[in-house]
């Protein structure tokens, strides 16, 4: 039997920091996880609009979509049902105009500016890890 789709979005939000490209990245208390800010789109909600509320919601920060960058599928545990599920999230490049993080959502304790190969390191799941990676590629990629 096939498993529920659940459909999120999210962002690799990106910026010029003064030593060069910073990539935004939380930290959850419970579990402990190092991660890219996403969440479950909304009954008649574009991905877009999802990815932007949900960086605003847990980091504070209010981010422009600059573009897709892939997608990811991991199956999970609902923790409201104890069901099952595949997540299936949409990634997308950002850029932020606002520029501080204030921690709105209380499931996280820290949202940090990061080189990108220190954000990777950080990322506790491989699949949010190759979502920076597809931002690099597009960002370093020849004219």
């Amino acid at each position: 039997m096939a498993l529920e789709v659940v459909r999120a979005a999210g962002g690799c939000v990106v910026r010029v920091g003064a030593g060069g490209l910073e990539v935004l990245v939380l930290h959850r208390v419970s579990p402990d996880e190092w991660r890219l800010p996403k969440g479950r789109i909304r009954d008649g909600e574009q991905p877009q609009a999802t990815a932007v509320r949900e960086v605003r919601e847990e980091t504070g920060v209010l981010a422009e979509v600059l573009c897709a960058l892939r997608d990811t599928e991991h199956q999970f545990t609902d923790r409201a049902d104890g069901q099952r599920r595949t997540k299936r999230t949409t990634y997308f490049l950002m850029w932020p105009l606002s520029p501080t993080t204030a921690l709105p959502d209380p499931d996280f304790d820290r949202a940090l500016w990061l080189a990108p190969c220190e954000a990777m390191a950080r990322l506790t799941y491989d699949n949010e890890r190759q979502v920076v990676q597809a931002a690099l590629d597009l960002l370093y990629q020849p004219r």
